[in-house]
């Protein structure tokens, strides 16, 4: 029936919700936390590309986190300036693939 379907897919996403509390992270950080920073080094127009980006480095472990949790690959700090770092990452396409 089409309400059965309708309150299955509520709980889905209030599964889904839920899962921003969960703690994802070895080095404690929530699915939630872990999301936030990525899409502030993530490529926009598509998250799977390769990434360059300037973050805080007191904000540089949780971006690692984050880019190994979503590319399966750690941040490359290129170079240090002040209390930023440029960092690269190959991406999620060329760490797992299409």
């Amino acid at each position: 029936m089409m309400i059965d379907k309708e309150i299955e897919m509520k709980q889905a996403v209030a599964e889904i919700l839920d899962m921003d509390d969960m703690v994802v992270s070895t080095q404690g950080y929530t699915r939630k936390q872990l999301s936030d920073a990525f899409d502030t080094i993530a490529d926009p127009s598509n998250w799977k590309m390769p990434i360059t980006a300037i973050v805080k480095l007191d904000e540089l472990d949780v971006h690692n986190e984050a880019c190994i949790f979503f590319t399966g690959a750690p941040l490359t700090v290129e170079y240090i300036q002040g209390n930023r770092a440029a960092v690269s990452s190959p991406g999620y396409y060329n760490t797992i693939g299409a």
